[in-house]
């Protein structure tokens, strides 16, 4: 048995030997070649195998009955572990290489993702917004969509008016607190007279689309209200918070629909066996 030190490690031509290295092997006299070593301790740690192993050595002079280590017999050294490989060269599977991954690697994956979930609420309102547009099946129904977005977005800026109210009653109710001077209380009022067209007008009357005046009132509301409300009516807006529950819940009852759905295909299935 011989006791000395593991290889250490090599970094910018300088190895390094600590007392964590020590360690203990064993070697058997064979002739005409001296003490061999037989290393039980993985090559990741101990070092290449020993070059007698691929080809033959010069014989001792003189071998020694003692197994002291001297310079010349020093296990071969090889350089440290590159990043992605195990001890033997092969390729690490991916998995395997996270804990590899440098720090601002993990600090820009991490602002990517705060990024992505901030911008997850607000994108998701506007989305639901032109998705509920482009089903509307005439113009009276867009103009409602309309409607509930400007609702939506003044209620984000902590002006809720009751659903109680009929629109033109909203329109005082929203000029009034939302603090609009004469010219965005004229938006408001073309919002209004577009609702009541959409609903009370004949199938044939032209509707125009209030976008422009939706845009216009909440933008007046938005500017009589302090910072920290505009941003979270912006970040975090009711529209948004419901599309992400709505696809949330879609997601959890996605294997009891599919279920039910294979039971009744099965069943069909059957009954006309």
């Amino acid at each position: 048995m011989v006791i000395g030190f593991l290889p250490g490690t090599l970094e910018n031509g300088v190895r390094t030997v600590r007392g964590a290295d020590a360690h203990a092997w064993p070697e058997l006299f064979f002739e005409p070649f001296g003490w061999l070593r037989f290393e039980p301790t993985p090559g990741s740690q101990s070092g290449s195998v020993p070059s007698y192993a691929h080809a033959p050595v010069t014989p001792s002079a003189s071998p020694s009955g003692s197994s002291t280590a001297r310079p010349a017999q020093r296990p071969d050294v090889t350089e440290r572990q590159q990043p992605g490989r195990t001890a033997d060269g092969l390729d690490k599977p991916v998995w395997q290489r996270v804990d590899e991954l440098p720090t601002w690697l993990w600090v820009l994956l991490a602002g990517i993702l705060g990024v992505l979930g901030v911008l997850a609420v607000p994108v998701s309102a506007r989305l639901g917004t032109r998705r509920r547009l482009a089903r509307a099946p005439d113009p009276s129904t867009r103009v409602e969509v309309r409607w509930r977005d400007l609702a939506d977005r003044l209620a984000d800026l902590g002006v809720v008016a009751p659903e109680s109210l009929t629109p033109r009653q909203a329109e005082v109710f929203v000029a009034d607190r939302g603090v609009l001077d004469p010219e965005q209380r004229q938006a408001m009022s073309r919002v209004v007279a577009s609702l009541e067209r959409a609903r009370y007008a004949p199938p044939t009357a032209t509707l125009d689309d209030p976008a422009d005046d939706v845009d216009r009132v909440v933008s007046a509301v938005a500017a009589s209200r302090r910072w920290p409300t505009r941003l979270r009516a912006r970040i975090l807006p009711a529209a948004g918070r419901r599309a992400i529950g709505d696809v949330a819940t879609r997601v959890v009852t996605l294997p009891r629909r599919l279920m039910g759905r294979g039971r009744d295909v099965i069943t069909r299935l059957t009954g006309r066996s």
